[in-house]
């Protein structure tokens, strides 16, 4: 017997995450997604800001605001925005990635290893 848990939603939302961290070249294992309203995902990104050394740096959305870029305290504690997009909240994954570099070539996201 086949047992099925994930319902379309979430089937969706792991098709989106993957989609964006495939063009950003993102391993997907640092993934999540929450299909309860609002709908959200959230994608660790590999490195740190330089202006947040010991923070952990992510892209996160949700179906009502879209995407922001993110730092994450060691010890948890609430996300800080460090950037919008300020495109459509069901952007394509190329834009989130365009966005993403744009923000790196622009120094606003500086990573480091």
């Amino acid at each position: 017997m086949d047992w099925e848990f994930e319902d379309e939603v979430t089937r969706r939302l792991r098709r989106y995450a993957a989609a964006v961290g495939e063009v950003l070249g993102l391993s997907g294992e640092s993934s999540c997604v929450d299909a309860e309203r609002p709908c959200s995902l959230y994608l660790a990104i590999d490195g740190r800001l330089r202006e947040f050394p010991d923070e952990d740096l992510a892209l996160v959305w949700n179906d009502r605001d879209g995407w922001r870029a993110v730092v994450e305290s060691p010890g948890g504690g609430p996300l800080r925005e460090v950037s919008r997009f300020t495109g459509p909240v069901h952007a394509t994954p190329r834009a989130v990635a365009a966005w993403v570099e744009a923000l790196l070539a622009r120094g606003e996201l500086s990573l480091s290893a």
